[in-house]
């Protein structure tokens, strides 16, 4: 602005403050605008306006996934890491359901949730469909019901193995089949375990000899001894 005085030029200064976009003044200072509290920002459903320096955004809940003008629920179920281990998720036929926003798990069957977190359960310490002459073993997540050891299935039932039709003793033992085992005995003149049977010279001995036990039934077990004399006088 110029003014003219007498043939004299007198000169004044002025100026006007210009804020940015986003910023208001009061010629003095510019101040950030609050746009979400005025109402100036839209933002989508499921989402939450977010002032910031000179601006705002818009910034889906958590459980959901978009931009400025859409946010759409995460199925967090497609990913295999979301359970903890032991549940699983939809991709491997999951016990994860998804909710609008969330999710929960659910364990696999056989298995309990503690701490959050899958526990096996021992379904053998509980009521099974094992039968009275069957054993339980427990397995994870699941439990499995067998003969036990000397007897197989046959005919929804458990019978005894004759191990003895393998000949599992020694050539000069006999076998003695029992429920769910077997015995070896060395005949009268050996000596032995049943695994190794060593025949007795008899003629080496002076006195009364004490031989290996004989069983003389399968069904009455006892111990016999067997006196020998020497026909051999020192």
């Amino acid at each position: 602005i110029v003014y003219i005085y007498y043939n004299r030029c007198l000169f004044f200064y002025t100026w006007m403050l210009f804020c940015n976009p986003g910023f208001s003044g009061n010629n003095s200072q510019c101040l950030d605008i609050d746009e979400c509290s005025l109402g100036l920002i839209w933002c989508p459903n499921h989402s939450s306006c977010l002032n910031t320096f000179g601006s705002a955004t818009c910034e889906c809940w958590e459980g959901y996934k978009g931009n400025s003008t859409y946010c759409v629920d995460i199925n967090e179920c497609l990913d295999n890491s979301t359970c903890p281990k032991h549940s699983r998720c939809v991709n491997k036929h999951s016990l994860c359901n998804n909710t609008v926003g969330s999710y929960f798990c659910l364990c696999s069957p056989g298995y309990d949730s503690s701490n959050s977190s899958c526990q096996d359960i021992d379904e053998c310490k509980y009521n099974t469909t094992c039968r009275s002459d069957q054993v339980c073993t427990n397995l994870p997540g699941a439990y499995n019901c067998s003969c036990p050891l000397g007897y197989h299935e046959e005919k929804k039932a458990c019978v005894d193995n004759n191990e003895c039709e393998k000949s599992p003793c020694h050539s000069s033992a006999r076998c003695w089949n029992t429920p769910g085992s077997f015995s070896c005995h060395c005949p009268i003149g050996f000596t032995g375990n049943g695994s190794w049977c060593t025949d007795v010279d008899e003629s080496a001995a002076n006195s009364l000899m004490r031989l290996q036990p004989l069983f003389l039934t399968s069904d009455y077990l006892q111990w016999c001894l067997f006196v020998a004399t020497s026909r051999y006088k020192n």
